[in-house]
């Protein structure tokens, strides 16, 4: 995908209920121009403090089983334009920032297995955090799984917390894993189950974290495709407060999309019914507005991209975005202006921060 730097034509249209917006770049369209920040701001990835989402990084260090070598977080300051490294984890670890101690800014953090051998998973494990007001704390979480930490439970600073499951054994003849999410609240652990008996046929389930009710605190959410099954994937909202074990959904939504890429497009506060899935070689994001539930489409992005979406902008809407591992390019469509914004940061190996899911 080449970026010139020309001047943006708009084309409005409706088409099968759908509004959709064209944007035409020397030739390439990009249809819908959409406006991640909902009111949960622990997971704003802001490194400076300046309220806008940073391009980010984690480099992981060498890993064998003799060693473990130093790792990185790589920054792109938006407050002064400066690329910082700063050195936090080791090989093995896997990147887990947030805003840990609420003051606005992204704190370094990691999630450590103290497993002798390279193996999965982590089931010895302790979060290692650097707070941006100084000091750092280890803490051990129990569970292993996906890196699921922040504001879930309505204290201001973002929680510990991993995507896992449990082995659900009541017909000993076919255990099944049961999904969800553990919450380390203070001294408290809190399960928050997605779903509550095994499944029929196979589903996958990808959490799709966000502030659904724009109550400053982070909703458990899941976005379930059928395994080879049709494309109409769902998506299930429990929203705040917290309640543990397994309840009936919210919110239960329905959107034409492989993996969810949530996020507040529409800046009205709240996290959006969002998600992506590659269409010829092209990246095809689709969100469903919670300000007048219309469903928005953008072609941006092409195979072997990883979306990464924030709001760069810092004026409130999230910001459609691609990391391309190829070049370590990052390709940003502003909602502020609808300017494309491109910068390099990174090698191939490297972990995005922002994008969702990554670890």
């Amino acid at each position: 995908m080449d970026v010139p730097v020309v001047s943006l034509k708009n084309v409005r249209k409706k088409l099968r209920g759908v509004s959709v917006r064209l944007a035409v770049f020397a030739g390439v369209t990009v249809i819908g121009v959409l406006s991640v920040s909902a009111t949960d701001r622990t997971v704003k990835f802001d490194f400076d403090g300046d309220g806008k989402t940073d391009i980010a990084v984690y480099r992981p260090g060498i890993w064998t089983i003799s060693e473990r070598g130093r790792s990185f977080f790589y920054y792109l300051s938006s407050s002064t334009g400066q690329i910082v490294a700063r050195p936090w984890g080791l090989g093995g670890d896997r990147p887990a920032p947030a805003d840990y101690d609420n003051d606005g800014v992204t704190d370094l953090a990691v999630f450590r297995s103290w497993e002798p051998e390279l193996k999965f998973p982590w089931e010895a494990s302790d979060y290692w955090i650097e707070y941006s007001t100084g000091g750092y704390s280890v803490t051990y979480h129990k569970g292993y799984g996906g890196i699921a930490s922040r504001n879930f439970v309505a204290g201001p600073e973002a929680d510990l917390a991993v995507f896992t499951f449990r082995t659900d054994e009541s017909d000993p003849n076919e255990p099944c894993s049961i999904y969800g999410v553990l919450i380390k609240d203070g001294e408290n652990l809190v399960q928050k189950d997605v779903m509550n008996a095994c499944d029929n046929e196979p589903f996958e389930r990808t959490p799709a974290f966000g502030d659904y009710n724009n109550d400053g605190v982070s909703d458990v959410a899941v976005h379930i495709r059928a395994i080879g099954g049709q494309r109409n994937s769902r998506f299930d909202v429990w929203t705040s407060p917290m309640a543990g074990g397994y309840t009936e959904p919210d919110i239960v939504d329905y959107l034409n999309v492989d993996f969810p890429i949530p996020g507040d497009y529409d800046g009205d506060g709240k996290t959006d019914i969002a998600g992506g899935q590659f269409v010829n070689g092209r990246l095809v994001w689709r969100s469903k507005h919670s300000s007048d539930g219309q469903v928005r489409e953008t072609v941006f992005g092409i195979d072997g991209d990883k979306p990464v979406p924030g709001d760069y902008d810092g004026d409130g809407r999230c910001d459609i975005a691609v990391f391309r591992p190829s070049d370590a390019t990052w390709y940003i469509l502003r909602s502020l202006d609808e300017n494309w914004w491109v910068f390099r940061l990174g090698v191939e190996s490297d972990i995005p921060i922002n994008q969702p899911n990554a670890f």
